[in-house]
């Protein structure tokens, strides 16, 4: 068993100012994670706020839950989750913001724990095409929206649970 990491990165045209809002706030960041309705997300962005993340795609649904462990705005947010049932009993996902001139350099590195060797395969395969469509959607969602907000009138599932 061993630690293993899918690594993905996106360039934005737009700076980190832009970005961060579609990374940084629960709203935000489901847009992109697996798209509306498939994913809710609850969390505070600030260390140690406890992190959920609900699916339900209409064939499947599962719970993860964990906490945040580092947030720091227009950089990075790293969420830890206890993944039971998974290849891996817990994983870390850090999402970084580079600033390179007017452009962001976001990367998502997706580290596994303690996965048996055999496993490997099957959690690349689950994992890494679907962080680079994340990361396509990413992009798009900051050129479409003029300061990374999401649109007029929307509203995530953590925004309503909030009473906004």
């Amino acid at each position: 068993m061993t630690t293993r990491e899918i690594r993905r990165w996106v360039l934005i045209g737009a700076p980190r100012e832009r970005v961060w809002p579609r990374v940084g706030r629960p709203e935000g960041l489901e847009r992109w994670w697996c798209p509306p309705p498939t994913v809710r997300l609850f969390f505070e962005p600030r260390p140690g706020s406890r992190f959920v993340e609900l699916y339900d795609d209409g064939t499947r649904s599962y719970r993860v839950e964990g906490v945040v462990e580092e947030c720091l705005p227009l950089r990075r947010l790293v969420i830890r989750r206890r993944t039971p049932g998974s290849a891996s009993p817990a994983d870390r996902i850090a999402i970084v913001l580079n600033a390179r001139r007017h452009e962001t350099c976001v990367t998502v590195v997706h580290r596994f724990e303690r996965v048996p060797d055999r496993r490997w395969p099957e959690l690349e395969r689950f994992f890494g095409p679907p962080w680079a469509e994340s990361l396509a959607s990413l992009k798009a969602l900051v050129a479409d929206g003029a300061a990374g907000e999401p649109p007029t009138g929307w509203r995530s599932a953590a925004s309503q649970q909030r009473g906004r």
